[in-house]
């Protein structure tokens, strides 16, 4: 997105995506699970500091970033939930050491996300799967057919993350998915990432045995 620009940019549905799936669908304040629909994306160095471009150039100095560190982007970007987002808006921004753990956190999955974005099936199929959730936030009802694409797109996100989550614990690759332990820490593990619940939105969740 090139060097900051006073105006405000609209994020897209499929980034929005990007930011939920590529930080563990978790609101990275306190770690808890939240869900595609009601998710808000937080900008770590807010955005308002655009409108104030000294304030701005001091902030990114403190935490050695460059002039030109897109704030609309995913080095900034973090899932939250709307109340964690919420509260953080109403405080007077800090620049606290606290914001270079969140920033490093960001920068760690840029690369990630920015490869999710690229092998993306279809941006439009997922903005289309995405207003259908929309719609069934009302009614309490989807047909899981209309979010295949988004269904698939989650499972190729987690499969890559039981890849790098093995290459960060180096366990060794072994199949062994039986016995009274739940089989290897590859299983457990592959387990624990691919059959964790897909929450949709707040009353829609996808297990391997469908919505509830």
């Amino acid at each position: 997105m090139g060097t900051n620009a006073i105006q405000e940019e609209k994020i897209h549905c499929y980034e929005r995506w990007v930011v939920f799936s590529v930080h563990g669908e978790t609101c990275y304040i306190d770690g808890h699970p939240i869900d595609l629909l009601s998710m808000q994306v937080d900008h770590i160095i807010p955005e308002f500091l655009l409108s104030e471009p000294r304030r701005l150039a001091d902030v990114l100095k403190l935490y050695g970033l460059p002039p030109t560190f897109d704030l609309n982007s995913y080095a900034n970007w973090m899932p939250t939930c709307a109340a964690h987002n919420n509260l953080k808006r109403g405080r007077v921004f800090e620049a606290t050491p606290l914001i270079q753990i969140h920033l490093q956190a960001a920068a760690d999955k840029v690369e990630r996300a920015q490869e999710f974005e690229k092998h993306m099936a279809s941006k439009r199929e997922i903005g289309a799967a995405l207003n259908v959730l929309e719609r069934a936030a009302s009614t309490g009802d989807v047909d899981p057919n209309l979010v295949m694409p988004l269904i698939d797109a989650f499972q190729r996100v987690r499969r890559r993350a039981v890849i790098d989550k093995v290459e960060e614990l180096k366990i060794p690759i072994t199949m062994g998915f039986g016995g009274s332990d739940g089989g290897s820490a590859y299983a457990r593990l592959y387990r624990e990432i691919m059959n964790a619940p897909i929450r949709l939105t707040p009353t829609l969740v996808l297990r391997s045995a469908g919505l509830y």
